[in-house]
């Protein structure tokens, strides 16, 4: 079940507190300037870092890409959309950068909370060690709020790679949504690519309210899910989607 093929991207629409909702085609830095002070609960974002290089990577990345500074600047309006002690979950990548990205973060003000690992179930890295995982890193915009759950989940949590390689399932963002946000609450994606946030959204209950951004329109990003690259990539069968990992 992939968020691509199964959600609908619905149309802008407006909460009691005139905040929009849904999935809109604009840039993160004009998303967030939107949202109302302290208005967002949780934000889940896996934003376009210009950190690998090389045509195997660009094949499967076809989009502009930030340094990681520039996507630092852009998330810390993200502090002021946000309710203090809010959670930021932010896709990563393995490597020496994840200290960069900390240290960008934590310098506009986020609290490095710690990391977990996303499990794929298979290797598809570029490199001679492939990467088989990778890092979630968790902020808080100040000190963090708490949260009453009646379940807990390990720090390794498995869950299919769907698609193209930065694709990311919505099984996390729905385990995420459920740890670290409110029934009713706005729940965020500035970099939604193929919006996984939808799917979790629509899934999860008591339900969030959730808005969700990306400079491509949908079926741009679909066009692009389509395209073969022109080095192939290994796409091997993977197992059933879920996510593993429930203490």
């Amino acid at each position: 079940m992939d968020p691509e093929a199964t959600s609908s991207d619905p149309p802008e629409t407006k909460t009691d507190q005139d905040v929009p909702t849904g999935r809109l085609v604009t840039d993160a830095r004009t998303l967030l300037a939107r949202i109302p002070d302290g208005e967002a609960g949780l934000i889940i974002t896996d934003p376009p870092w210009d950190i690998h290089d090389g045509p195997k990577f660009d094949a499967c990345a076809c989009y502009d890409r930030l340094s990681i500074n520039d996507i630092a600047h852009v998330m810390a309006d993200a502090r002021r959309a946000m309710t203090p002690g809010g959670h930021l979950y932010v896709f990563a990548t393995v490597g020496r950068e994840i200290v960069e990205v900390v240290r960008a973060f934590e310098s506009h003000g986020w609290r490095f909370l710690r990391m977990l690992a996303w499990d794929k179930g298979t290797n598809k890295g570029l490199g001679a060690y492939r990467n088989a995982w990778e890092p979630v890193l968790i902020f808080a915009n100040g000190k963090p709020r708490r949260y009453q759950k009646a379940v807990t989940y390990s720090s390794l949590l498995r869950a299919r790679s769907i698609g193209r390689r930065t694709a990311k399932p919505f099984e996390l963002y729905e385990v995420f949504m459920e740890m670290s946000s409110k029934p009713g609450e706005l729940v965020v994606d500035p970099f939604c690519g193929t919006n996984p946030l939808a799917v979790a959204a629509a899934r999860l209950q008591p339900a969030r309210r959730w808005l969700a951004g990306d400079v491509m329109a949908p079926e741009e990003i679909q066009a692009q899910l389509t395209r073969r690259p022109k080095t192939p990539i290994a796409e091997p069968a993977l197992d059933a989607p879920g996510v593993e990992g429930v203490a």
